[in-house]
């Protein structure tokens, strides 16, 4: 399918599952992959969306900016003897 044909999706983390709402279909379609896929998939499909609608290098600032703030959220190691 085309990405053209897209209109909205959404992760369901839980289930470990996406629902993709497309313009040719009356009816949500989707695909499960698991809990524990979740963030690859998401990954995945925002690279994928971000390429399709030229704004990759959007989608890195963002990703280089969750990273800095996963980092920021580490705790200090205790010192060394």
């Amino acid at each position: 399918g085309s990405l053209a044909n897209l209109l909205g999706y959404q992760h369901d983390e839980e289930l470990g599952a996406t629902f993709l709402q497309v313009s040719n279909r009356q009816k949500v379609s989707g695909f499960a992959y698991g809990p524990g896929n979740v963030m690859a998939v998401e990954l995945r499909l925002g690279a994928a969306l971000s390429h399709y609608n030229d704004t990759a290098k959007d989608f890195l600032v963002d990703l280089r900016n969750e990273l800095e703030e996963v980092n920021g959220r580490r705790p200090t190691p205790p010192p060394t003897a």
